[in-house]
């Protein structure tokens, strides 16, 4: 019974990430291997518990049952990757980190720090991006067992009954916060195991609850269970923006099937289906691979509905292969050890393959890639890295204020960066540039955070916004240079009108945000003209709005065709951003600032623009963020 659940939710989950519009729901698939996992370890750990050293043998069989297969499956993903990702794209950066962090089972963390939505195209171009949930069980099994061993030296009926008690307790907590950041952080809603405990513990519940019933005591048993599964699968078929209510609806539905295993004939039948069975138990296989091939195949010949037949194929046939010589072998050979050697050998060979693959993917980048290298100066790394965030800065923390306050150093001149992502994208090249030419640098940033703000604009970055501008009208000093770079295209145009708050919609079309917001920036060049400052505003280069990752730009033997939203015509870009091109040139015609035009480093002809030096849709690749710095030098020069 419990291998043909487990063949339900890896069919589910397999079904929705190669045709996610056929099985919206299918994600839930990996709520029912949380549960199923809940009810499989209390049953493993009631039944040893007793004995000595329980714990350190729970670990061991754990570590012989998941690692051996999971550090070859991110191996061989990582050598996929390096050959078939762009070395110098964010992507790449993205795919190795995720790919390093998954070794220690904290993949999930890094995806959060790097706001990678499970449900973005980020995470569609991530090749380790399923391993989060591996690492929420790898994550639970470490503290689920501490629950017993504090209750190890209680008589075996008072145990029974405290043990249950806790475990419904920090579930009911865990659901309460699931519930909670849903509202808040969906993303720490969904990658966490403090959230995720809950699912976790509705099997384990499930357990308890299962010795405790008799089929004389059951007699519907049959009816709900075929009711149970029917409503799991019924789910499936929802949306993910119903996952509030469609996930708490699969976890009990599956805690009620795990409750009658054994206690009914369907049950019974489920158990002997060869099929089932058969996919049941390469089930870890398969969603060890699943995810890594079809991420490949969207990074070379593409997702349809021959490629998708293909990938389902392959990677059942790479399951099976490596579940017999790879899973079942080294489990074997594992649990034949003892469990304090076992535990050591885990922990040498997830430090060895850390290490290994840190060299291949840092060390040797772009050694190994199939297509062709650009020659960039190698800099790429997530642009939601550190710096002085203004919607921290709203929180008006004392420290964090100070922090944004301090210059980098103690030279005459500060060149100050103020805006979103895309004045984010342009730091550490800026930051460079002005240490060699011996100026103060301080940065300040909202990813979506307009500057200055404007009605639509969030109360983090409102209140964010209007400290820093604050902080930079108060200490900048004659001859300072200020640089304003915002995505404007995003909040003022009808270009990405879909992404627009429907209250706000109609303010866009009719220029209503427009002139606000070149009423704030007015205020703010003026300010600065007034201490005889200097600002520069940077506009936007090309934007393509339906494009999901730039390095699918380039064409290359292994990627024949390249998507038709890698192309813009030229005129209609100009014609969507000539409103806010107009205000901008007022202002520069007023002398209040000088433009710096994104538009002259768009790759462009006469009628047509590629976005083959984009990142994603709106951002340039890292690499050649740096590049248009070097060339805007004389832009940024400071007589000090």
């Amino acid at each position: 019974m419990v291998e043909a659940l487990r063949a339900l939710a890896i069919v589910a989950v397999v079904a929705n990430h190669v045709a996610p519009s056929l099985l919206p729901g299918g994600f839930l698939g990996v709520d029912v291997f949380f549960v199923i996992s809940g009810y499989v370890i209390s049953k493993v750990i009631t039944g040893n518990v007793d004995k000595k050293g329980f714990l350190t043998d729970f670990y061991a069989k754990r570590f012989a049952r998941i690692t051996p297969l999971f550090i070859f499956a991110v191996a061989i993903g990582t050598i996929l990757a390096i050959t078939f990702i762009d070395p110098l794209s964010i992507n790449y950066w993205t795919n190795i980190t995720t790919s390093l962090s998954s070794i220690f089972g904290l993949s999930n963390f890094f995806l959060i720090l790097e706001q990678s939505n499970y449900f973005s195209s980020l995470s569609t171009y991530n090749v380790f991006t399923h391993t989060w949930s591996l690492c929420v069980e790898m994550q639970f099994y470490l503290i689920f067992p501490i629950i017993f061993f504090f209750t190890k030296r209680l008589q075996k009926i008072k145990r029974e009954k405290i043990a249950p008690a806790v475990i419904l307790f920090i579930s009911a907590v865990s659901f309460a916060l699931f519930v909670y950041l849903y509202h808040k952080n969906p993303m720490l809603s969904y990658y966490l195991m403090p959230t995720r405990f809950w699912e976790f513990g509705a099997g384990s519940l499930s357990y308890f609850l299962s010795v405790k019933i008799t089929i004389d005591r059951f007699k519907i048993g049959h009816q709900l269970l075929v009711v149970s599964i029917i409503a799991a699968c019924v789910m499936m078929l929802i949306s993910d923006r119903y996952i509030l209510y469609s996930a708490p609806i699969t976890v009990f539905s599956i805690s009620v099937a795990l409750v009658l295993v054994g206690f009914t004939n369907l049950s019974r039948a489920l158990h002997k289906n060869f099929l089932l069975q058969l996919i049941g138990k390469i089930s870890y296989s398969v969603y060890l691979w699943h995810w890594i091939i079809i991420s490949i195949f969207r990074w070379t010949i593409g997702i349809g509905i021959l490629s998708s037949v293909f990938a389902v194929v392959i990677t059942i046939a790479i399951s099976i292969v490596s579940n017999r010589l790879v899973e079942i072998p080294s489990k074997r050979l594992l649990n034949g050890q003892k469990s304090s050697r076992v535990n050591w050998i885990w922990l040498y060979a997830t430090t060895i393959a850390f290490v290994a693959l840190f060299l291949v993917g840092f060390g040797f980048r772009g050694d190994l890639f199939a297509g062709k290298v650009i020659d960039g100066n190698g800099h790429t790394k997530s642009i939601f890295s550190s710096g002085c965030d203004v919607r921290n800065l709203s929180q008006t923390n004392g420290s964090y204020k100070l922090k944004c306050t301090l210059a980098s150093s103690n030279y005459a001149s500060t060149v100050f960066l103020i805006g979103d992502s895309h004045a984010k994208q342009f730091e550490d090249p800026i930051r460079m540039l002005t240490k060699k030419n011996r100026t103060n640098f301080r940065s300040f940033w909202g990813s979506g955070c307009l500057f200055p703000p404007i009605q639509t604009s969030g109360a983090e970055c409102k209140n964010g916004g209007a400290t820093a501008e604050n902080l930079i009208i108060q200490d900048v000093q004659p001859g300072d240079l200020v640089i304003v770079g915002n995505q404007m295209l995003n909040y003022l145009s009808t270009d990405n009108a879909d992404i627009h708050d429907a209250t706000h919609k109609e303010e866009v079309v009719s220029g209503v945000l427009n002139d606000e917001y070149f009423s704030g920036l007015e205020e703010f060049a003026s300010i600065i003209s007034s201490k005889q400052a200097n600002l520069i505003f940077y506009t936007d280069s090309v934007q393509f709005p339906k494009l999901q990752v730039g390095a699918l730009c380039a064409k290359e033997w292994f990627r024949p065709a390249v998507p038709i939203s890698c192309f813009r015509d030229l005129d209609n870009f100009k014609e969507t951003y000539k409103p806010i091109m107009d205000k901008v040139e007022m202002l520069r015609k007023k002398g209040l600032l000088t433009i710096w035009d994104g538009m002259r480093w768009s790759q462009c002809n006469e009628s047509l623009c590629s976005a083959v030096r984009m990142s994603d849709s709106n951002h340039f690749v890292d690499w050649y963020t740096w590049q248009i710095v070097q060339d805007s030098k004389n832009l940024f020069a400071i007589n000090n």
